[in-house]
């Protein structure tokens, strides 16, 4: 058995970027010491197929490589057992159970010869183990707020093969334009955050048929409950497994499933779906209301813009026809995938910040001196980077100094509210596959200086005077050490606000200034035309043309010009395009 784990698991390591502290040997050893009591279990309690795969894959699961725990809460059964809160977590699994079965309909009991008779017909049909994901929440003042567990598949992707899996999701964009747009026309903003999103919507009828093993805790939940849908096999002692009717957390095709279900809802409400931005939503309503509701949709969270209190009341009874809001949002809390958004009384002003990332970031860098900075990068930042690893500047693991879950944290802080430091973001993380010294040596400089000004915030005003789409691009020239290609950046305001701004690396070498310049025109524009375009469709006109600021004037006569010189004939279709 020993030697068939190891098997497993160097195919596991060969196809997954592991740490590099990383031991296989101790692995092997630990999973091959669990592994025969959890066949036992699961021998006498659901002898379904893939056995020996689903138990190497579950103790895999719970090694310390993969699974960071930053709580006492219980990561495996056995740990439940001997846990404080054992009963407050039976009493939470028993009412997801009864969720599952008596509110969202997700299964089936059937015996595992049914299922097998399922795989006979159609050979893509699953069988898939679950697991319980048990959490204590807690409210943002560190007060303890509920328990929480979550039944959840283990449709690991590196076992199973899924189509059809893709849903959309965006940039940070859109979000701030609503923000943009809700302070110009006085709107009430509202978060919203779905119950059991994924649980939501029927499996489609084109899927391949999915039967899920049964977890393990079902036998301790009979002195709560004598449910027969909750047992392991049937009363003529046959294996029992759950046919998956509907979603379920843990599906590769769950976020699918859940956006088909949320997108046709919100089209049968009336409401417009923007082609360039396919999670945004608007519905107006004519005379005599004269008023409109603006959606961003992200996975299970939205954020609506409401022009009157009127159609923000029809909207929530739409809502609460449909769905079931979840504890964490509502009027109750402000605050939109970790933005938290603070409105004034007379809803003309916007304030945007990120305490709880600031707070995350805190914790990941809390044994780590900060030096005292005043600017978002040290002065030497290039030849930092681009320093070659060396005994004087070695490569850091994981364990000693965690840049990319650093880095992480501050990225999305600095997306969120932070447009001056997006440079800063942007070259680190083009930087992030080579972890040495002197990279963690510039990240916590610029963590540093995140945390300096972690009260900072992002005001949005309604003081702009028309319907203008402008733009301001800038690039630098062949200054990437290793590429020689350049940087280039461009922020897009609304009415005088901005929203969105974007730094990068140009795809390709520049052979002057005025082509590095009019290779970042042309990614300015490519936004511009995107946004006119969603604006217009979602009925908040542009005004015509739009205008683009660009400070190399060779960039700005040849845009205007149609003669070419034989020198130019390679940036011709660039310019071209820009006229």
């Amino acid at each position: 058995m020993r030697k068939a784990v190891s098997a497993l698991l160097h195919e596991v390591s060969d196809a997954t970027s592991l740490p590099s502290h990383f031991n296989l040997e101790a692995l092997t050893q630990n999973v091959s010491d669990r592994i025969a009591p959890q066949l036992a279990f699961l021998d006498h309690h659901d002898p379904g197929p893939d056995d020996f795969l689903d138990c190497v894959f579950n103790a895999v699961a719970n090694e310390p490589f993969t699974t960071k725990q930053h709580s006492d809460d219980p990561t495996t059964y056995k740990q439940l057992l001997a846990h404080p809160n054992l009963e407050g977590f039976r009493k939470v699994m028993l009412d997801e159970l009864l969720q599952l079965f008596d509110v969202f309909h997700a299964f089936t009991p059937v015996t595992l010869a049914e299922a097998q008779a399922a795989k006979a017909f159609n050979p893509d049909t699953r069988f898939i183990p679950t697991k319980w994901v048990w959490v204590s929440k807690f409210l943002a003042s560190g007060d303890f707020n509920r328990l929480k567990a979550r039944l959840v598949a283990c449709e690991a992707v590196g076992r199973f093969l899924v189509d059809n899996k893709w849903s959309p999701t965006i940039a940070m964009d859109s979000p701030r334009l609503i923000f943009v747009i809700a302070a110009i026309n006085q709107c009430e903003v509202l978060s919203l955050d779905v119950s059991g999103a994924y649980l939501r919507g029927k499996r489609r009828s084109t899927a391949a048929p999915v039967f899920l093993r049964l977890p393990p805790g079902l036998d301790a939940l009979r002195h709560l409950s004598n449910d027969k849908r909750f047992r392991y096999h049937s009363d003529s002692d046959e294996p029992l497994l759950w046919r998956c009717d509907a979603n379920l957390y843990g599906l590769q095709d769950a976020g699918a499933v859940w956006w088909a279900e949320a997108r046709d809802w919100l089209l049968g409400l009336g409401f417009v779906q923007s082609s360039v931005d396919p999670c945004i939503f608007c519905k107006r309503r004519p005379s005599p209301h004269n008023d409109f509701c603006l959606l961003w949709l992200y996975v299970d969270d939205s954020l609506g813009a409401y022009s009157t209190t009127s159609i923000k009341e029809w909207y929530l009874q739409e809502f609460e026809k449909h769905f079931r809001q979840s504890p964490d949002s509502g009027s109750d809390h402000p605050e939109f995938i970790a933005i938290r958004f603070t409105v004034s009384p007379d809803k003309r002003t916007i304030r945007l910040n990120t305490p709880k990332l600031w707070g995350r970031l805190r914790q990941r860098i809390s044994d780590i001196p900060l030096p005292s900075v005043n600017s978002p990068l040290p002065h030497n930042t290039m030849d930092l980077l681009y320093a070659a690893p060396s005994p004087t500047n070695p490569i850091l693991p994981a364990s000693e100094f965690d840049a990319r879950g650093i880095l992480g944290v501050a990225a999305w802080g600095v997306l969120a509210v932070r447009p001056a430091e997006t440079f800063a973001a942007s070259l680190l993380a083009r930087r992030a596959h080579v972890p040495t010294s002197n990279y963690a040596k510039v990240l916590t400089y610029f963590v540093s200086y995140l945390l300096d000004h972690e009260n900072d915030e992002l005001v949005y005003s309604a003081t702009g005077s028309n319907n203008d789409l402008t733009s301001f691009v800038d690039s630098s020239w062949g200054n990437c050490p290793e590429t020689r290609r350049s940087w280039f950046g461009y922020a897009i305001s609304w009415c005088g606000a901005f929203f969105s701004v974007r730094a990068k690396l140009q795809p390709c070498v520049a052979l002057a200034s005025r082509d590095a310049e009019a290779i970042a025109a042309v990614f300015a524009v490519k936004a511009l035309l995107g946004f006119t375009i969603m604006l217009t469709e979602l009925g908040f006109k542009a005004s015509l043309p739009t205008t683009l600021h660009v400070d190399n004037k060779a960039t700005v006569d040849s845009a205007h010009s149609e003669k070419l010189s034989k020198e130019s004939r390679f940036m011709a279709m660039r310019l071209l395009w820009l006229r």
